[in-house]
């Protein structure tokens, strides 16, 4: 197109002009540093193997993936979305998560009311963002999941910002900040068995406190997936 060759569009990561079609939001150079994750992963945590002692063995969720780990031009890809509402990177981190996603990992859509569940994002940041990129990344996964998105969990407006606190901070937040909200299960009945998704796994506590909330409510099994894993 004759635009691309005016005005080349940038690279989200490296932010150099790229000769990729446009709406490709990494050059050539920084997809071939994607940190894939690969199969050898700890399917409790998803830490690359060995992950020694697990940090999620006492986590309320049976079982966590991720396709990325937290580096290169991963956080690039991820601030885009969540910061500066670039909505349709939500595809591509969808279409991503498909594509390298384990067999077994996505329950089948009869599977006892399976669905979706985006981890709530902290209310004042999302109204200062104008979006919800975890609800976005959820609706994205929908279709090429065949799973129905179940916005069910709310956080609490007082609720401590997570971001920047140490871990041993965030692996005490409280689980009664995050709730389940009665009459809002998938569109066939309650639900389940959840898919929980978020954009990045840190230490754990968000998607605990996400599942131990689920699973008090009457949710049989907690699936945590996010888009990449911060690395230990």
């Amino acid at each position: 197109m004759l635009l691309d060759w005016l005005v080349p569009p940038l690279c989200i990561a490296c932010r150099h002009a790229t000769c990729a079609r446009r709406g490709d939001p990494l050059c050539a150079p920084c997809r071939t540093t994607l940190p894939w994750l690969g199969p050898r992963v700890c399917p409790r945590c998803a830490q690359p193997r060995p992950c020694g002692r697990c940090p999620a063995a006492r986590h309320a969720f049976a079982r966590a993936w991720a396709p990325l780990g937290y580096a290169g031009p991963v956080p690039a890809v991820v601030n885009a979305l969540k910061e500066r509402g670039a909505l349709g990177l939500a595809g591509l981190m969808a279409a991503q998560l498909v594509a390298t996603a384990p067999p077994d990992l996505w329950p089948a859509p009869d599977d006892g009311g399976a669905a979706l569940v985006p981890v709530p994002g902290d209310p004042w940041r999302r109204r200062r963002r104008g979006i919800d990129h975890t609800a976005r990344l959820a609706r994205a996964l929908a279709p090429r999941t065949g799973l129905p998105v179940a916005p069910i969990l709310a956080r609490s407006a007082r609720r401590p910002r997570q971001a920047g606190r140490r871990r041993a901070q965030r692996l005490r937040a409280d689980p009664a900040d995050v709730q389940v909200r009665t009459g809002r299960g998938g569109p066939d009945g309650p639900v389940g068995v959840a898919v929980l998704v978020d954009d990045v796994h840190t230490t754990g506590a968000t998607l605990h406190a996400c599942a131990l909330a689920l699973k008090d409510s009457g949710v049989r099994r907690v699936v945590a997936v996010t888009y990449a894993r911060a690395l230990a």
